[in-house]
């Protein structure tokens, strides 16, 4: 399995394409994807770990490399925020620039929920820098398909 990961609060990984064997754009992109948010540490006081987990194709293979495109825009201090733009309401990544420092925005809605969370979480310029190695791998592993 590949993926990528902001620091220890979220990780995704990607298990392959939901329809192996279809090259068509708009059903051959969808991906099978593990998405872990973990609440760990952000609320008080904390018996155990908090864990939100999804496993569905909520992602695209033509929606990754234009974050990618962002990040590193962003880091290249081109653009003020980069966003995983998604065809699926129930994840919204964004990573901004404040001042000389990164903050993460998620926004993970379990599918059937009504209510949403969401969480800021600052990150080092090196973990940055990690998530753009790890997507680059992500988008070559999972190339995009067909014609839009």
């Amino acid at each position: 399995m590949i993926g990528f990961e902001i620091a220890d609060f979220l990780k995704v990984r990607i298990q392959g394409y939901q329809y192996p064997d279809n090259n068509s754009y708009w059903d051959g992109n969808w991906l099978i994807s593990d998405i872990e948010l973990n609440l760990s540490g952000v609320f008080e006081p904390l018996t155990a770990p908090i864990v939100i987990a999804v496993m569905r194709p909520c992602l695209r293979a033509d929606e990754l490399p234009a974050f990618l495109g962002e990040i590193k825009a962003l880091v290249a201090k081109t653009v003020c925020s980069a966003e995983l733009k998604t065809l699926e309401p129930y994840f919204k990544l964004q990573i901004a620039k404040v001042d000389s420092a990164f903050v993460v925005n998620v926004k993970f809605r379990e599918q059937g929920e009504k209510g949403s969370t969401e969480m800021s979480y600052p990150v080092e310029p090196s973990e940055v820098s990690d998530l753009i190695t790890q997507l680059s791998l992500v988008v070559k592993s999972f190339p995009v398909r067909g014609r839009a």
